[in-house]
């Protein structure tokens, strides 16, 4: 966690490139500790369509899904996937059926579940180096990179870097 999951999800999300392909474009926050069809689907619904959704019946969350993706290209960002089991996963696929291309962008700090549904190879975010995180640091912190700062600074900032071990939110 914290690493940028989330934030590159949302720099591919937002890229004008992708907004031009697809049609309909949708984005999911799944943190809930379990992965629940119905809870999800109603959450494309509100994505895709800008509207709450309070249905209940299976049926009708696929009916509505379907007519939402039917003949279309999709864009889908699974943001934060904790848990998921491979049938509840298919069952979710099943509801996008009909459309004419569906894109599906899950982040996960588990690889397991990224191995489990990718169709892809997953792309793994690794901790910043020393380096690269007193740079961030510096960036964030007093607003600049490449200026001079009085030693005791360095040393105090240093220090703050080492603690937040590579971590970029934390920096």
């Amino acid at each position: 966690g914290g690493v940028g999951n989330t934030t590159l999800a949302q720099m591919v999300y937002n890229d004008e490139r992708v907004s031009r392909y697809f049609q309909l474009k949708g984005w999911v926050d799944v943190s809930e500790g379990h992965f629940d069809v119905k809870a999800i689907a109603r959450k494309i619904i509100m994505s895709f369509t800008r509207n709450p959704c309070d249905i209940e019946d299976m049926g009708n969350l696929q009916n509505m899904i379907t007519a939402q993706v039917q003949d279309m290209k999709f864009f889908l960002v699974l943001d934060n996937v904790w848990n998921v089991q491979k049938e509840i996963w298919d069952a979710l696929l099943s509801l996008l059926v009909g459309a004419q291309l569906g894109m599906i962008l899950l982040t996960t700090r588990d690889e397991t579940i990224s191995k489990m549904i990718g169709t892809m190879p997953s792309y793994d975010l690794s901790f910043l180096t020393s380096e690269e995180s007193w740079q961030l640091f510096k960036q964030m912190a007093f607003g600049f990179i490449d200026q001079h700062m009085d030693q005791q600074f360095e040393g105090f900032g240093r220090k703050i870097v080492g603690i937040c071990g590579g971590v970029p939110f934390a920096l």
